[in-house]
């Protein structure tokens, strides 16, 4: 994360969420003692006048304030966890969702209608609207990457890991 000292007010730092609430907060999890990259890298950049843009998708709203969810969570806090215990700190930045994506890149209106069914349970079904033409372009760049096979992180060495909890939840032996 050394290129955030060379930064300016010109540039812009993309950072993904890992939660929204309906009030447009996002928020990141902390698996770090340290705040990990948003730590490292938020005072810099809110300093230096750097925009933050948060990408987020919208199947990870959550149904709670994410200021008052950060007050109730943090490794030191959270007494039982199937990972890594994480803190949530609230980000403030341009929350750019699915809806704005649709607007940005094609110039519709996208409405969230319903969310998952079996087998497709972080997908969310969206109603769009707009110029014929631009929602054609929308439906088809959607078709287009639709069936998409989700991203592989290369493979960890668990011998070398610094969690005490495993946040991949493997088993080292």
């Amino acid at each position: 994360m050394d290129i955030i000292y060379k930064m300016q007010s010109d540039d812009i730092f993309i950072k993904g969420a890992n939660a929204l609430d309906s009030q447009g907060n996002a928020g990141v999890m902390l698996a770090s003692s340290v705040g990990g990259t948003i730590g490292k890298i938020y005072g810099i950049a809110k300093s230096r006048g750097i925009d933050i843009i948060l990408p987020v998708g919208l199947e990870k709203y959550v149904p709670w304030n994410i200021p008052e969810l950060s007050k109730k969570t943090g490794m030191g806090r959270v007494k039982l966890s199937t990972g890594v215990p994480v803190g949530i700190f609230p980000v403030a930045g341009e929350i750019i969702t699915e809806i704005e994506a649709f607007k940005i890149l094609f110039g519709v209106k996208a409405y969230p209608i319903a969310g998952g069914s079996l087998g497709s349970s972080h997908a969310i079904t969206f109603l769009i609207e707009g110029e014929e033409n631009s929602v054609n372009e929308a439906f088809d760049f959607v078709k287009k990457i639709k069936g998409e096979p989700p991203l592989r992180l290369p493979p960890r060495n668990c011998t070398a890991c610094k969690f005490k909890i495993c946040p991949s939840n493997r088993n080292p032996e």
